[in-house]
C-alpha cells in the first residue's frame, strides 16, 4: 500500500515547481545598471491616483525583471474584473502605488521629524519591498491561495 506524501517531500516538490518556474521566467534575462540614459537617471512615470513617481536606477531594473513584470497579467481584484470591466487593476499598477506609498512615509521619518528616523538607505529598502511584496501572488491574486492549498493539502491527505 502506498504511502501519502510527507509534508517535508510536498515542500521539495513545490520548491521544485517554484525553482523551475523562476528559472523560465528568467530565462535569457540579464539584468544591466549600465543601460541606457533613462536608467542611468531613473524615470518617472505618471500614475493616476498618486502623480509622479520617480523611480530610482534600481528600481528600474528591478521593475523590468520578469518576476515583476508578470505582475502586469495578476489581477488586483481577482474576478472582478469579468463582471466590471472597467474594474481592471493589476498587482504591477498596486505594486507602483505602493512603493509611492511607502517611499513618501519613509522620507516623511528621513525628513518631516525633528530627528531623523530612517536614512536613504532604509528609504530605499522600504520602496524595494513595496514592489516586490506581491511577487508570489498567483495568477487570480489571493483567489489562488485557497486553490493551490487545496492542491497541497489533497496530496497530503491521499
Amino acid at each position: 500500500m502506498l504511502q501519502p506524501p510527507t509534508p517535508e517531500l510536498l515542500v521539495e516538490e513545490l520548491q521544485a515547481e517554484v525553482d523551475a518556474l523562476v528559472e523560465e521566467l528568467f530565462e535569457g534575462f540579464v539584468p544591466s545598471l549600465q543601460g541606457d540614459s533613462i536608467r542611468r537617471g531613473g524615470k518617472v512615470i505618471r500614475d493616476p491616483i498618486h502623480g509622479f513617481h520617480h523611480l530610482e536606477p534600481l528600481e528600474v531594473e528591478v521593475i523590468d525583471c520578469p518576476l515583476v513584470q508578470r505582475l502586469r497579467y495578476v489581477h488586483q481584484t481577482a474576478l472582478a474584473y469579468l463582471v466590471y470591466p472597467s474594474a481592471n487593476h493589476t498587482r504591477f499598477e498596486h505594486s507602483l502605488g505602493v512603493a509611492k506609498i511607502v517611499g513618501d512615509i519613509a522620507q516623511h521619518f528621513r525628513d518631516g521629524t525633528d530627528f531623523r528616523l530612517f536614512d536613504d538607505t532604509v528609504v530605499g529598502e522600504a520602496r524595494l519591498a513595496a514592489l516586490l511584496h506581491d511577487v508570489g501572488n498567483g495568477i487570480f491574486s489571493h483567489l489562488s491561495e485557497s486553490l493551490i492549498e487545496q492542491r497541497w493539502l489533497d496530496r497530503l491527505l491521499a
